[in-house]
């Protein structure tokens, strides 16, 4: 099992999520550009400089980006901390949920502890 193949799973659970439980209306930050927005916990960066700013303070490194067939683009980063995966709302904002960034794991290892069969 890659990263890549994990990293695709999630951004469908990603979508899924946006789709059916996540409001996409968000707050401007005051401090470093981002704030929770409600009780969802979305956290949105208006600009491209401040997402810029905020993937290079956090240490994160690009991996892939992608757009959904609903076409929701999506960014997926990781650090040695774990993943993180940003949308861009229809109105234009970088955001991010606690549902979209979190632990890295072997998978695999993972799923034989369960007696799965390692697909996802």
């Amino acid at each position: 099992m890659n990263i890549k193949t994990i990293l695709t799973f999630l951004a469908a659970l990603a979508v899924a999520s946006i789709a059916l439980n996540t409001s996409l209306s968000a707050g401007s930050g005051e401090k470093h550009g981002a704030m929770p927005s409600g009780p969802t916990g979305v956290y949105c960066i208006s600009t491209t400089e401040e997402l810029n700013k905020q993937i290079k303070e956090k240490g994160l490194t690009f991996l892939f980006s992608g757009i959904t067939r609903a076409g929701l683009p999506l960014w997926f980063y990781r650090n040695n901390a774990g993943f993180t995966v940003f949308y861009r709302t229809p109105t234009q904002q970088y955001c991010t949920t606690p549902y979209y960034y979190g632990d890295i794991i072997d998978s695999a290892v993972k799923f034989q502890d369960q007696g799965q069969d390692n697909k996802i």
